[in-house]
């Protein structure tokens, strides 16, 4: 069996080189004795081709640039997407409060406040902050001028 696998591969390969493609495709799906037969085995070596490295050095002034930019957009947006925030939310109170005075719902405003007062604290916002910027500067390699220009775009927006 082995001897004939052997032959059968050998007799692929003389096929593929004579070019007779029906051969080729005979000799893969069946289990027959080879159609062509090699004086000489024909050895195929396929080599996995390198990838070339390509090292781009940037330099500070430009990856400093680049957080910065990127750091005055995003506090940029952050601070429009906040305000329409603000807006949705302030509108939603409005209208709860709304349906409350005609009677139609009732609002537990005491478990509101339990359940809404670990994420007000000082310590809850203190968490929401770093946990927010430590989101935003994962595996960024500029961080000081990333959050510094966060900072600014935020006070300018």
């Amino acid at each position: 069996m082995f001897r004939n696998a052997v032959l059968m591969r050998q007799s692929t390969m003389c096929a593929a080189t004579v070019g007779s493609a029906l051969a080729l495709q005979q000799s893969l799906f069946r289990f027959e004795r080879p159609v062509a037969r090699c004086q000489e085995p024909v050895v195929v070596s396929v080599e996995k081709p390198e990838k070339p490295v390509v090292v781009v050095k940037q330099s500070r002034v430009r990856v400093a640039g680049l957080g910065a930019t990127l750091g005055f957009a995003t506090g940029y947006l952050m601070k429009k997407i906040g305000r329409v925030m603000l807006m949705v939310i302030g509108l939603e109170f409005v209208f709860l409060q709304s349906l409350s005075a005609m009677h139609l719902i009732d609002i537990h405003w005491d478990r509101i406040g339990r359940r809404s007062e670990p994420h007000l604290s000082v310590e809850g916002q203190r968490r929401k902050e770093s946990r927010i910027i430590g989101f935003l500067t994962y595996n960024l390699p500029f961080k000081v001028p990333f959050v510094a220009a966060f900072y600014l775009g935020f006070k300018s927006g």
